[in-house]
């Protein structure tokens, strides 16, 4: 921005007859969706500015350009006229922001931002479950109501829909998903196991069977298996 003068004669006139200082107009270089118009002078250049201060407040500024620098002639809340011209390019600048919920998604996925646009109609839209996303991607938020899902095209799963599955989201990391999956291991390993009282009268055939207990237990898990086996076969 360029730097600003004045006469401060003039500015305190100006405060005494408008209730507005030139140190405060300057805020009106400020607003982005100000709007100008050129003065017709023979003298020098005339241009007024028609913008908000940062306090939201509407003013006009007549001002000129002297050697690069911004000169402060006098300034006023905007009247009448000035304000419908004002809001008349807010209105322009705000047409060109808006898009249609089909211009938005097409930008969504084309990874373009959506950044100061007006989604016009969005909350009366149906959108597929994959546009609603491409939209969440981009910080846009679709209804819920206006979300449209289809699971016409999935085929049954048991894996999925057997399973009883948590209603809230999983926080944890992976590590402590490993520690999980171990911790259930065990668990189903303890279920699985059946406890068999052997009586063993001789001493030391106990402290071999104690010595190998693992081996036993493979052994006789497998005669039993055999046994089961032999059992069904006479039943036929």
């Amino acid at each position: 921005m360029l730097p600003y003068e004045w006469d401060e004669s003039k500015n305190k006139s100006n405060q005494q007859k408008h209730f507005l200082s030139f140190e405060k107009a300057k805020e009106v270089f400020e607003d982005k969706n100000a709007v100008e118009f050129l003065g017709y002078s023979d003298t020098e250049l005339r241009i007024i500015r028609i913008g908000k201060t940062f306090g939201k407040i509407l003013i006009s500024v007549v001002y000129t350009l002297r050697s690069a620098t911004i000169r402060i002639i006098s300034a006023r809340q905007a009247n009448k006229g000035e304000i419908k011209s004002y809001l008349a390019t807010v209105y322009q600048i705000n047409m060109k922001m808006k898009v249609t919920v089909e211009q938005a998604v097409q930008k969504a996925k084309n990874q373009e931002s959506l950044e100061g646009l007006v989604i016009e109609n969005l909350g009366d839209t149906q959108l597929r479950a994959a546009d609603a996303l491409a939209l969440a991607e981009r910080g846009i938020l679709v209804p819920e109501q206006n979300i449209y899902y289809s699971d016409d095209h999935i085929a049954y799963d048991p894996d999925f829909d057997e399973m009883e599955w948590n209603k809230e989201p999983l926080k944890i990391t992976w590590e402590e998903k490993i520690k999980l999956a171990e911790a259930l291991s065990k668990s189903k390993a303890k279920e699985e196991e059946i406890s068999l009282n052997v009586k063993i009268t001789d001493r030391e055939v106990r402290l071999w069977m104690h010595t190998h207990k693992d081996k036993m237990g493979q052994i006789l898990a497998n005669f039993i298996v055999d046994i089961y086996k032999a059992e069904q076969i006479m039943k036929e």
